[in-house]
């Protein structure tokens, strides 16, 4: 009977539950756009994977979740959902599933509503990057290799 309540206790699954989602649209300084998606969790945070997918359907990542620390608080998410050089990040309803290393997944919706690209660009020159520009809803960051991954944080 002991045996079988350590067992039990030991394969119990902890809930998990995500708290808020935080979407961020950016731009680099040469034009190049993505979204950075980051989620304040309760409970089970060991993540394997986080698959981002467009409203228009056409746009799908599958990326690594890396953890961060933002005003006392750890999130996990991605930063590096980087659309193709010379096109829009598309607008609308994008949706996500975390998936846990457990196999289990938690999925939801998100928008990212932002305007006038070439205005944040303009109203960033000068500026220390990464900026947000609040007029646009957009942050500003340095360009980024083609090849290469971004860590933006919140």
């Amino acid at each position: 009977m002991v045996l079988l309540c350590i067992c039990c206790i030991s394969c119990a699954r902890q809930d998990v539950n995500v708290l808020s989602v935080e979407p961020q649209a950016f731009v680099t300084e040469s034009g190049r756009m993505g979204v950075s998606l980051w989620f304040l969790v309760d409970g089970y945070k060991d993540t394997r994977t986080l698959e981002l997918h467009s409203p228009d359907g056409i746009f799908a990542w599958n990326l690594n979740v890396d953890s961060t620390v933002y005003n006392g608080q750890e999130y996990i998410g991605s930063s590096n959902a980087v659309m193709p050089l010379g096109l829009a990040l598309p607008e609308g309803q994008w949706s996500y599933t975390l998936v846990f290393r457990d196999g289990r997944t938690e999925e939801g919706i998100f928008e990212i509503p932002y305007r006038d690209v070439d205005g944040a660009l303009e109203r960033a020159l000068g500026q220390k990057l990464p900026c947000f520009d609040p007029v646009s809803n957009l942050t500003v960051i340095s360009d980024i290799p083609s090849n290469s991954m971004i860590q933006l944080g919140l």
